[in-house]
């Protein structure tokens, strides 16, 4: 059992030592630890959670009796003892399940509870009169020291923030920055599987595919799935060296996981190490299909957590942006973005120099261009890279070199 199950369990206790009129609701984890809830007609507060915190802390050296149950008997034990909420979960449940006892308080848990390491209570949540209290844990201090930091910086470093900070979307729409990013992906996609031997053909319309499924599926995202059909005996082995390959040129934090004999998931870390499902392989029927992208919106948000917004030179929606001033001609610039095919746009929007550059900043364009008389006169540019207060000069020639060097890079 992990420390989150543990943590799930002491909670679940705590709540009912502290609030005994409450209708507990049961414990269990989740993407972000461990969780419990309960009914109440009262509002939760704040100040609730370091009283439950200190609870727990005072429950972890409490020795816990582990009973093994059919889900039926389990069921009537959780009645008797006035767990009537708790005994309705069980109504579908198959096989065994585990009832754990710490002092005289039960709850439904998957294994043998065991020391809970470190842990911290991290926010409460009220829908109506239904609460949920969220936590998370971990085996040493260290680990959720660099948790907590994480978290508490999340909430301007997740991917709905900066992707509204960069206008990529919001909500359900692609903004014109976004859909280049989709496209610079999309054009990465299909040149890697162009390396690895694959041809591409493409079918008029998925609705027969989801039909004939019968599955409920909710299909707005882009899936980017490819459905190879091999009868050799290493397609399945050169689809997954394919997909691992992917990951390594992202250089996200990922993990391997065996969902059955059958498919086998990329799941790729979140900012605060999450995991989500990324590029996988599945065979069925003879036929091998796998993604790179698993969905093209979650693969493009852990991208944006992974670098806090800071895309690559080669996957920035916008590489260049050039700020000129009124009377020169920019067009020898223009024309070498164009020969070497970099993303670039030219401010016209009013303004000082200063709020121009602010503007960049703030949407994260890898390299700023000013380009006045000076520059025009002497044939040297003027350029400035994100995250650096440095400018620097440098002629048409060396400014070439640099965008061919960098293209190339991830």
């Amino acid at each position: 059992m992990s420390e989150n199950h543990t943590g799930a369990a002491l909670l679940g206790v705590a709540i009912r030592q502290i609030f005994p009129h409450v209708q507990y609701l049961g414990s269990g984890v989740d993407s972000l630890g461990f969780y419990a809830e309960f009914s109440d007609s009262e509002p939760f507060q704040q100040a609730y959670l370091p009283m439950l915190e200190n609870a727990m802390k005072k429950l972890q050296n409490t020795s816990a009796r582990l009973m093994e149950m059919l889900p039926q008997n389990a069921a009537e034990f959780l009645s008797h003892h006035k767990e009537k909420e708790l005994a309705k979960q069980l109504q579908h449940a198959s096989g065994t399940v585990y009832i754990a006892q710490i002092e005289e308080f039960f709850d439904i848990v998957e294994k043998q509870p065991r020391e809970v390491g470190r842990f911290s209570l991290l926010k409460f949540e009220q829908k109506g009169s239904k609460v949920r209290v969220q936590g998370s844990a971990f085996k040493t201090e260290k680990e959720l020291k660099t948790f907590l930091k994480k978290y508490r910086q999340y909430p301007q470093k997740n991917h709905a923030y900066l992707a509204k900070e960069l206008d990529l979307y919001e909500n359900a729409n692609w903004h014109p920055r976004g859909m280049r990013l989709r496209q610079v992906l999309i054009e990465m996609w299909r040149k890697e599987l162009a390396k690895a031997g694959f041809e591409q053909v493409e079918t008029a319309d998925p609705f027969g595919y989801f039909q004939e499924t019968k599955r409920e599926q909710f299909c707005y995202f882009d899936g980017q799935e490819d459905h190879i059909y091999s009868f050799q005996k290493d397609g399945w082995n050169s689809c997954l060296q394919c997909i691992e390959k992917w990951v390594k040129i992202f250089g996200f934090e990922c993990e391997k996981i065996s969902v059955s004999s059958r498919r086998i998931e990329l799941r790729i870390a979140d900012g605060i190490g999450r995991y989500w499902t990324g590029p996988y392989i599945e065979q069925e029927k003879g036929t091998i299909h796998f993604s790179l992208f698993g969905s093209l919106e979650r693969f493009i948000a852990l991208l944006l957590e992974k670098h806090e917004g800071k895309l690559p030179f080669a996957l920035a929606p916008e590489q260049v942006r050039l700020l000129p001033f009124e009377g020169v001609d920019c067009e020898p610039v223009i024309e070498i973005f164009n020969q070497l095919e970099i993303r670039s746009s030219v401010e016209e929007r009013p303004g000082t120099l200063k709020e121009k550059m602010h503007r960049a900043l703030q949407a994260k364009v890898p390299y700023v261009m000013v380009f006045g008389k000076r520059e025009e006169k002497t044939a040297q540019m003027t350029i400035r890279a994100y995250g650096s207060s440095q400018e620097m000069r440098m002629t048409l020639e060396e400014w070439k070199q640099l965008l061919a060097e960098q293209k190339i890079e991830i």
